[in-house]
Protein backbone atom coordinates (compact mmCIF):
# COMPACT_ATOMS: atom_id res chain seq x y z
CA UNK A 1 0.00 0.00 0.00
CA UNK A 2 2.85 1.96 0.45
CA UNK A 3 3.69 2.76 -2.95
CA UNK A 4 0.19 2.72 -4.22
CA UNK A 5 -0.71 5.63 -1.68
CA UNK A 6 2.42 7.12 -3.12
CA UNK A 7 1.18 6.70 -6.82
CA UNK A 8 -1.94 7.98 -5.84
CA UNK A 9 -1.30 10.98 -4.03
CA UNK A 10 2.47 12.09 -5.87
CA UNK A 11 1.74 10.18 -9.20
CA UNK A 12 -0.51 8.87 -11.51
CA UNK A 13 -1.96 5.49 -10.24
CA UNK A 14 -2.98 2.98 -13.06
CA UNK A 15 -4.21 -0.48 -13.52
CA UNK A 16 -0.45 -1.68 -13.95
CA UNK A 17 0.24 -0.87 -10.11
CA UNK A 18 0.69 -3.53 -7.70
CA UNK A 19 -2.37 -4.83 -6.13
CA UNK A 20 -3.33 -6.36 -2.49
CA UNK A 21 -2.71 -10.40 -2.43
CA UNK A 22 -2.17 -9.73 -6.84
CA UNK A 23 -5.35 -9.93 -7.28
CA UNK A 24 -7.01 -9.20 -10.36
CA UNK A 25 -9.35 -6.33 -9.42
CA UNK A 26 -9.87 -3.06 -11.81
CA UNK A 27 -9.26 0.68 -10.19
CA UNK A 28 -10.29 3.69 -11.32
CA UNK A 29 -7.46 5.65 -12.71
CA UNK A 30 -6.20 8.43 -9.87
CA UNK A 31 -4.18 11.14 -10.75
CA UNK A 32 -2.05 12.90 -8.24
CA UNK A 33 0.64 16.41 -8.31
CA UNK A 34 3.94 16.24 -6.86
CA UNK A 35 3.02 19.65 -5.70
CA UNK A 36 0.07 19.17 -3.85
CA UNK A 37 -0.32 19.09 -0.26
CA UNK A 38 -1.26 15.49 0.27
CA UNK A 39 1.71 14.40 -1.91
CA UNK A 40 4.25 16.46 0.56
CA UNK A 41 2.87 15.48 3.63
CA UNK A 42 3.16 12.06 2.68
CA UNK A 43 6.61 12.18 1.10
CA UNK A 44 7.70 14.59 4.03
CA UNK A 45 6.48 12.05 7.18
CA UNK A 46 8.20 9.30 5.66
CA UNK A 47 12.01 7.85 6.42
CA UNK A 48 13.15 6.66 3.47
CA UNK A 49 15.40 3.14 3.41
CA UNK A 50 16.88 2.47 -0.04
CA UNK A 51 14.24 2.42 -2.85
CA UNK A 52 11.38 1.97 -0.05
CA UNK A 53 9.75 4.14 2.68
CA UNK A 54 8.68 3.31 5.68
CA UNK A 55 5.48 2.62 7.55
CA UNK A 56 6.19 5.73 10.22
CA UNK A 57 4.21 8.38 8.56
CA UNK A 58 1.65 8.58 11.61
CA UNK A 59 -1.35 10.84 10.42
CA UNK A 60 0.15 11.29 6.88
CA UNK A 61 -2.29 8.70 5.52
CA UNK A 62 -5.12 10.53 6.02
CA UNK A 63 -4.51 11.75 2.57
CA UNK A 64 -4.64 8.53 1.06
CA UNK A 65 -7.12 7.14 3.25
CA UNK A 66 -10.12 7.02 1.05
CA UNK A 67 -7.99 5.20 -1.64
CA UNK A 68 -6.67 2.78 0.44
CA UNK A 69 -9.95 1.63 1.66
CA UNK A 70 -11.61 1.46 -1.72
CA UNK A 71 -8.14 -0.49 -2.79
CA UNK A 72 -8.74 -3.21 0.35
CA UNK A 73 -12.45 -3.28 -0.86
CA UNK A 74 -11.95 -4.58 -4.14
CA UNK A 75 -9.07 -6.71 -3.59
CA UNK A 76 -11.49 -8.74 -0.90
CA UNK A 77 -14.38 -8.65 -3.36
CA UNK A 78 -12.13 -10.03 -5.80
CA UNK A 79 -10.83 -12.71 -3.50
CA UNK A 80 -14.31 -13.69 -1.95
CA UNK A 81 -16.10 -13.83 -5.24
CA UNK A 82 -13.18 -16.08 -6.81
CA UNK A 83 -12.74 -18.33 -3.78
CA UNK A 84 -13.37 -22.13 -4.23
CA UNK A 85 -14.97 -22.19 -0.40
CA UNK A 86 -17.01 -19.07 -0.24
CA UNK A 87 -19.96 -20.81 1.20
CA UNK A 88 -18.10 -22.55 3.69
CA UNK A 89 -18.94 -21.76 7.31
CA UNK A 90 -16.62 -19.01 8.99
CA UNK A 91 -16.75 -20.17 12.78
CA UNK A 92 -17.36 -23.09 12.65
CA UNK A 93 -14.54 -23.75 15.18
CA UNK A 94 -16.68 -21.73 17.49
CA UNK A 95 -18.10 -24.36 20.45
CA UNK A 96 -21.33 -23.56 21.12
CA UNK A 97 -22.04 -21.66 17.73
CA UNK A 98 -25.13 -23.30 15.80
CA UNK A 99 -24.77 -23.70 12.68
CA UNK A 100 -26.93 -21.45 10.63
CA UNK A 101 -26.86 -19.07 13.52
CA UNK A 102 -26.36 -15.10 12.43
CA UNK A 103 -23.72 -13.26 14.26
CA UNK A 104 -21.77 -10.04 15.13
CA UNK A 105 -17.81 -10.10 16.16
CA UNK A 106 -16.34 -8.07 18.33
CA UNK A 107 -12.50 -8.28 17.72
CA UNK A 108 -10.49 -8.03 21.66
CA UNK A 109 -6.53 -7.59 20.85
CA UNK A 110 -4.88 -8.11 24.19
CA UNK A 111 -2.04 -10.81 24.59
CA UNK A 112 0.62 -8.66 23.70
CA UNK A 113 -0.33 -5.37 24.79
CA UNK A 114 -2.01 -6.12 28.21
CA UNK A 115 1.51 -6.26 30.77
CA UNK A 116 3.57 -3.62 28.13
CA UNK A 117 2.30 -0.09 28.23
CA UNK A 118 2.13 1.75 25.12
CA UNK A 119 0.20 5.61 25.06
CA UNK A 120 -0.93 4.44 21.36
CA UNK A 121 -2.99 0.88 23.01
CA UNK A 122 -5.69 1.34 25.02
CA UNK A 123 -8.88 -1.58 26.14
CA UNK A 124 -12.23 -1.44 25.14
CA UNK A 125 -14.39 0.83 27.26
CA UNK A 126 -17.48 -0.95 27.96
CA UNK A 127 -19.54 2.77 28.01
CA UNK A 128 -17.90 2.82 24.47
CA UNK A 129 -19.06 -0.19 22.86
CA UNK A 130 -22.76 0.60 24.07
CA UNK A 131 -22.79 3.92 22.45
CA UNK A 132 -22.84 1.38 18.83
CA UNK A 133 -22.88 -2.15 19.58
CA UNK A 134 -26.49 -2.60 20.76
CA UNK A 135 -27.80 -1.13 17.60
CA UNK A 136 -24.80 -3.00 15.22
CA UNK A 137 -26.20 -5.99 16.79
CA UNK A 138 -29.94 -5.65 15.94
CA UNK A 139 -29.72 -4.35 12.95
CA UNK A 140 -27.28 -7.09 11.91
CA UNK A 141 -30.36 -9.65 13.15
CA UNK A 142 -27.68 -11.43 15.10
CA UNK A 143 -28.34 -14.41 17.00
CA UNK A 144 -24.88 -14.34 18.67
CA UNK A 145 -22.20 -12.20 19.42
CA UNK A 146 -18.51 -14.03 19.11
CA UNK A 147 -15.43 -12.39 20.92
CA UNK A 148 -12.27 -13.07 18.76
CA UNK A 149 -8.41 -12.06 20.08
CA UNK A 150 -5.76 -12.94 21.59
CA UNK A 151 -5.20 -13.88 25.20
CA UNK A 152 -1.69 -15.44 25.40
CA UNK A 153 -0.47 -15.45 21.45
CA UNK A 154 1.75 -12.29 20.19
CA UNK A 155 4.02 -12.49 22.71
CA UNK A 156 4.61 -14.81 25.97
CA UNK A 157 2.39 -16.46 28.33
CA UNK A 158 2.38 -14.00 30.93
CA UNK A 159 -0.45 -12.13 30.27
CA UNK A 160 -3.04 -15.21 29.41
CA UNK A 161 -4.32 -14.84 33.11
CA UNK A 162 -4.83 -11.25 32.91
CA UNK A 163 -6.34 -11.26 29.26
CA UNK A 164 -8.65 -14.50 30.82
CA UNK A 165 -9.87 -11.89 33.28
CA UNK A 166 -10.93 -9.37 30.53
CA UNK A 167 -12.38 -11.55 27.89
CA UNK A 168 -14.74 -12.86 30.77
CA UNK A 169 -15.34 -9.27 31.77
CA UNK A 170 -16.41 -7.96 28.41
CA UNK A 171 -18.54 -10.57 27.82
CA UNK A 172 -20.93 -10.03 30.88
CA UNK A 173 -20.67 -6.22 29.32
CA UNK A 174 -21.93 -7.55 25.87
CA UNK A 175 -24.44 -9.94 27.23
CA UNK A 176 -25.56 -7.39 29.45
CA UNK A 177 -25.83 -4.25 26.47
CA UNK A 178 -26.74 -6.88 23.37
CA UNK A 179 -29.31 -9.41 25.33
CA UNK A 180 -27.55 -11.94 23.20
CA UNK A 181 -25.20 -15.27 23.73
CA UNK A 182 -21.69 -14.16 23.60
CA UNK A 183 -19.31 -16.87 22.51
CA UNK A 184 -15.41 -16.52 23.11
CA UNK A 185 -13.52 -17.87 20.04
CA UNK A 186 -10.92 -20.44 20.99
CA UNK A 187 -7.20 -18.47 20.59
CA UNK A 188 -4.71 -19.74 17.86
CA UNK A 189 -7.73 -21.42 15.55
CA UNK A 190 -6.14 -19.29 12.73
CA UNK A 191 -2.55 -21.82 12.91
CA UNK A 192 -5.10 -24.37 11.84
CA UNK A 193 -8.55 -23.26 10.66
CA UNK A 194 -9.90 -26.58 9.10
Amino acid sequence: MEATAAAALCGTLTQSHKKIWNANYCRDEIRGARDSPGCRAFVQDRAPVKDNCAWHAWGAYEFAEAMIREEWARAAWELFRTAPAVDERPCAHVPGLPANASYAVVYFRCGDIATTFANSYGFLHPDWLRGFLPTLVNDAAADYVLLLGNRGSHGDQRPRTLCEGYFGELKKHVASMTSKPVLVAPEGFDDNAR
